[in-house]
């Protein structure tokens, strides 16, 4: 199946979830807890895309992924992007949609395969299409992994490796910054001009040290 097909097929259940995401809805995925949250403003440097397209790998930490001969594509984007090194998980046609969620089956996304098998599948089915399509000048790719191996409890969830693909990414950057799904979550929104976050992504680090400028 094709990226733009994929992406399609996915667009109705994810705009679904989106509009779910109230900061009651996200107490637990987010951490809203019953605590009125004071929202940090969004940066004025906060760049905005047409595309916003996330891919979620599974349970490899950090240091199984980054430098792993396994995954050369995936290192190949890291030294060329947006590094984030302190993340952290918690439990051609140019018609993308403006948001887009992908989740490889099981075996593309290493979770039960390789992550050799999920960097060949990363690399035919989204990279290759992606960034051969007018539409990339303008889409933000964010690659991220779920959460680390079993044995990795690095802040609750593991050290995970997670990426930003785009053509105003800083070339070779890397963070040493900290960052959880929260901030990636607030990073889609402002992406996409949304300026209201629900729970713990309204006070969560904002990501825009990655990129040139707005």
């Amino acid at each position: 199946m094709s990226l733009l097909l994929f992406a399609l097929s996915r667009f109705r259940h994810i705009f679904t979830a989106l509009t779910l995401c109230t900061p009651a809805a996200l107490q637990v995925a987010c951490g809203g807890g019953g605590s009125t949250i004071v929202q940090t403003p969004v940066p004025s440097n906060q760049p905005t895309f047409s595309h916003v397209v996330l891919l979620v790998e599974e349970s490899h930490s950090y240091s199984e992924v980054i430098g792993n001969s396994s995954m050369p594509n995936f290192n190949s984007l890291a030294a060329q992007y947006g590094l984030a090194t302190q993340s952290f998980a918690d439990l051609a046609n140019n018609a993308l949609p403006q948001y887009s969620f992908i989740a490889p089956n099981v075996d593309d996304d290493a979770h039960n395969g390789s992550l050799a098998q999920a960097d060949t599948w990363l690399q035919s089915n989204v990279i290759v299409p992606l960034t051969a399509s007018p539409a990339f000048q303008s889409t933000l790719l964010i690659i991220t992994f779920d959460e680390g191996n079993q044995a990795d409890l690095d802040h609750g969830g593991g050290h995970i490796a997670t990426v930003m693909v785009n053509p105003k990414a800083k070339k070779g950057f890397r963070s040493t910054n900290t960052y959880q799904h929260q901030s990636t979550l607030r990073l889609i929104l402002a992406g996409s001009g949304v300026n209201s976050f629900p729970g713990l992504s309204a006070v969560a680090p904002d990501m825009t040290e990655f990129f040139t400028g707005p």
